[in-house]
């Protein structure tokens, strides 16, 4: 499995992060800060961008729990034009495949 965006997919994301950041900044605020920092509004930022574009419930019926196959994880991406990342990550952080999957994943 390749673990990494293309650049459509990466666009995506980064937009609909803007998005979740859009809808939850306060009225007053101007500039709405898209980073890769490791903050409190990024993690939320990223969630949002996450479910909004692949959606946790349509996830977990694309593949097999808790052990999915690198072919489930490539269809989940691709029907949603998603990263193989996004899909590891929304499953790990939803409690629906253990972290050592993602960490196994990372050496790839």
């Amino acid at each position: 499995m390749s673990i990494g965006a293309g650049y459509a997919t990466t666009r995506r994301f980064e937009i609909a992060r803007i998005v979740g950041d859009a809808l939850a900044a306060e009225a007053d605020e101007r500039v709405l800060p898209v980073t890769d920092a490791a903050t409190a509004r990024q993690k939320a930022q990223r969630a949002f961008a996450q479910e909004f574009l692949r959606p946790i419930e349509g996830l977990r019926s694309a593949v097999s729990l808790p052990n999915p196959t690198s072919d489930e994880v490539t269809e989940a991406a691709n029907r949603h034009a998603v990263s193989e990342w996004t899909v590891i990550t929304a499953l790990v952080n939803h409690g629906d495949i253990p972290r050592a999957y993602l960490e196994r994943m990372q050496q790839l």
